[in-house]
């Protein structure tokens, strides 16, 4: 079996968190007074697919961020969503992010990233471990509906 990359992951994802911040979420609050947007911290939901909940002129959004971290400056033009997993405790499969009953993810923000050395400002893949905000060079988003993936044959 495959070490856990919980750690390394999670620094990389709290460092492109906080670059969205900034860049993105940040940008559109100020553009339009009608979008506010609350980075959730508490482990509780989070573990419920909601990274960022979003109100855009009345409406709940409630966003799962979801980075291709491993493939990072590869320009892939295709996405995984977890179906099932393995978990520890569990005999058979887990319904995985995309079908749990539990989340109340309604929107994946799907990412791409580059990132880069700050010093030489080159495109250089950054150790997961080691991601600071200011490696990202770039992230491409697409915003998808939650059931419309479910749907989808």
């Amino acid at each position: 079996m495959v070490a856990s990359l919980r750690k390394s992951d999670s620094i990389a994802e709290q460092a492109l968190g906080a670059f969205l911040d900034e860049h993105f979420y940040e940008t559109l609050h100020k553009r339009d007074a009608g979008f506010e947007y609350e980075r959730v911290h508490d482990r509780k939901r989070q573990l419920k697919g909601m990274d960022v909940i979003v109100n855009y002129h009345g409406n709940r959004i409630v966003i799962d961020e979801k980075s291709a971290l491993h493939w990072i400056n590869r320009n892939l033009r295709t996405f995984s969503f977890e179906l099932s997993s393995l978990q520890s405790g569990h005999r058979d499969p887990v319904p995985g992010w995309l079908y749990n009953a539990n989340a109340e993810t309604n929107r994946y923000l799907l990412m791409w990233v580059k990132t880069w050395d700050i010093q030489t400002g080159q495109l250089k893949e950054i150790p997961l471990g080691e991601m600071v905000p200011e490696n990202f060079k770039e992230v491409e988003c697409v915003l998808v509906e939650r059931s419309k993936v479910q749907r989808y044959r």
